[in-house]
């Protein structure tokens, strides 16, 4: 660990878990892969719940559920051959590190909220519900970050039908741009993430006009900048066309 971590604790239950984290300087250790990267000099107490949050995969006709302390590399194994491999896919593209997706987890990915997470934008995109200790489910794009997630749950209903597109300066670079769409029934949703602040996502008919397709890619854009990766036109005709693709693929 680094110089500013005073005290490690490993609450026995949930419920002590929670209360840890309000002391000040407190920060949930997990798997730690992003803590080490970045040490924090404001964090002074690690709250371990490794052996608090689940590891179990659940898969059912209703749903498939994910504990939040399985680590990347334990879900592409358990989903490259099989459904959804999306989600194999996602997890294998948000860090091409097998050593490092050995120690990250699930709940750290989620709850390190990198807009750049293939994982994280794929979770947004079919609509992920968290489970938290102690707490009501929330669907990811409502979480505000508070909690400890102790797993993921997907309806299966919207796990038949995703795309994942990446553009990045090399196939193996993390990517300024990321789109995934998932279809259910008559309706698209998409999400957008990549170089950004945040991950942005809207839903339209699978059967779109031109038109439809026009505002969705202007809605998406409206956090592009001009970097060494591109220009805001060029950003913007790359989400323009592939929405078009992604639509064609899974809706034509």
């Amino acid at each position: 660990m680094w110089s500013s971590i005073e005290q490690i604790l490993s609450p026995p239950d949930f419920a002590q878990a929670l209360a840890a984290l309000q002391k000040p300087g407190a920060a949930i250790l997990a798997g730690g892969s992003y803590m080490n990267t970045e040490q924090n000099p404001e964090t002074r107490i690690l709250v371990d719940v490794s052996t608090l949050v689940s590891r179990d995969i659940q898969q059912t006709n209703e749903f498939l559920k994910l504990g939040a302390g399985l680590s990347l590399q334990e879900i592409i194994e358990h989903f490259h051959a099989g459904k959804p491999a999306e989600l194999a896919e996602a997890a294998r593209q948000s860090c091409f590190s097998k050593n490092i997706r050995n120690q990250r987890q699930l709940g750290g990915e989620i709850g390190h909220s990198r807009p750049d997470s293939e994982l994280n934008i794929y979770l947004h995109a079919v609509q992920a519900r968290l489970l938290l200790a102690e707490s009501e489910p929330v669907l990811i794009h409502n979480w505000d970050g508070k909690g400890i997630i102790d797993a993921v749950q997907v309806e299966t209903e919207d796990l038949r039908d995703s795309r994942i597109r990446r553009f990045a300066l090399l196939p193996s670079a993390p990517a300024f741009l990321i789109l995934v769409a998932n279809r259910r029934g008559q309706a698209l949703r998409v999400s957008l993430g990549g170089r950004l602040n945040s991950i942005h996502s809207l839903e339209f008919s699978c059967e779109p006009t031109p038109e439809d397709i026009k505002t969705a890619a202007g809605i998406l854009s409206k956090e592009l900048v001009t970097d060494h990766y591109g220009s805001i036109e060029y950003k913007h005709k790359l989400i323009l066309k592939t929405l078009s693709e992604l639509q064609e693929s899974l809706c034509g």
